[in-house]
């Protein structure tokens, strides 16, 4: 019988129940305690001998990275506010909008979210006249892989209000209404693919006792949480169509760097990638231009080079893989799914 089963502590202990009846067991109980922390402890790594963690940023990340399924990948999009009457929108509302519209993408989890410092874009450089160039915002997407544009406005809250004209009660209807739009572009081509507005609607009434005057009603006669609601309600109504563009976009990446066996690639496991996902590289491929307008139609795919095997992740969202056939490789090829 092994000593440290629980069968054989069992037989220990009823032995030692017999050996106290006689009186006999008092030292033999206490080497029953001594056996039964040695079983306990039997096979437990002493913590001066454990194998120390790995604190290098680059690492094998078994788990699932796309969420959504084995063919989605999550495009990375650049998030931009439009540029908004700072007289009709207080900064205030324009941070909490911006928030919540973050916190809303995020659950989604559809896309890789970027603002303009994550990926060093000065905002600055990319205005014209007050207003945004997006020439040059979407040469400066494209060069960084990044095939989408988020832009959101918050538009004016509006307030209606309508009363009886006659009599002694009358009564006044009032209403609400938050408003935020939101338009994808796509960066190849430049071209906006989806718009909406989200909004949201509060009404109520009141009744008004011999008053001659109606009482004007603004954004200030309504509480900040009101508010906070009725703004988070408007971005949920578009979240969904949002969300869906995700999946309808071609999934794509970059080599950024080539060192020794090791290639670096500019997208990772934010972006749905997983270790052991096959690779095609392709070359650059030639940009096509409308004969009519002179307008860039956009890039053809360049010519197949071979196939990487994607092996670690290392920082926000990059990934290392080596070479599972093919050769020729250099930085800024572009990278699909096999």
């Amino acid at each position: 019988m092994d000593l440290f089963s629980f069968k054989g502590i069992h037989y220990h202990y009823q032995c030692l129940l017999k050996l106290r009846k006689n009186q006999r067991g008092i030292g033999v109980i206490g080497l029953f305690i001594l056996l039964c922390g040695c079983a306990l402890t039997t096979g437990r790594m002493p913590s001066s001998s454990r194998v120390p963690t790995d604190t290098t940023e680059m690492r094998s990340l078994p788990f699932e990275a796309r969420s959504l399924g084995a063919q989605h990948f999550r495009p990375r999009v650049l998030i931009l506010m439009a540029k908004m009457n700072e007289s009709l929108i207080s900064k205030e509302w324009s941070q909490k909008a911006e928030t919540e519209l973050m916190r809303q993408l995020r659950q989604t989890e559809s896309y890789v979210l970027l603002n303009p410092k994550e990926v060093d874009l000065n905002t600055k450089d990319l205005v014209n006249q007050d207003q945004w160039d997006w020439t040059k915002i979407h040469e400066r997407a494209r060069a960084k892989s990044i095939p989408l544009v988020l832009e959101w406005e918050l538009l004016p809250i509006e307030i209606q209000q309508k009363s009886d004209a006659i009599g002694i009660l009358r009564e006044q209807e009032r209403k609400i209404v938050v408003q935020l739009k939101v338009r994808l572009l796509e960066t190849r081509q430049g071209k906006e693919i989806f718009s909406e507005i989200g909004q949201a609607v509060k009404e109520d009434r009141d009744v008004l006792w011999l008053s001659k005057n109606d009482k004007k009603i603004t954004v200030n006669d309504y509480s900040n949480e009101t508010l906070r609601i009725l703004l988070k309600e408007a971005i949920s109504t578009v979240m969904p169509e949002v969300a869906a563009q995700a999946i309808k976009m071609a999934w794509n990446g970059r080599v950024a760097m080539i060192k020794g066996d090791r290639i670096y690639l500019n997208v990772g496991r934010q972006s749905g990638l997983q270790i052991g996902d096959i690779l095609k590289v392709l070359d650059v491929g030639d940009e096509v231009f409308d004969p009519d307008t002179g307008e860039s139609i956009g890039k053809v795919p360049g010519r197949m080079k071979g196939t990487l095997e994607v092996v670690h992740y290392f920082g926000t969202d990059g990934a290392v893989a080596v070479v599972h056939s093919g050769a020729g490789f250099q930085e800024n090829d572009a990278i699909e799914l096999y």
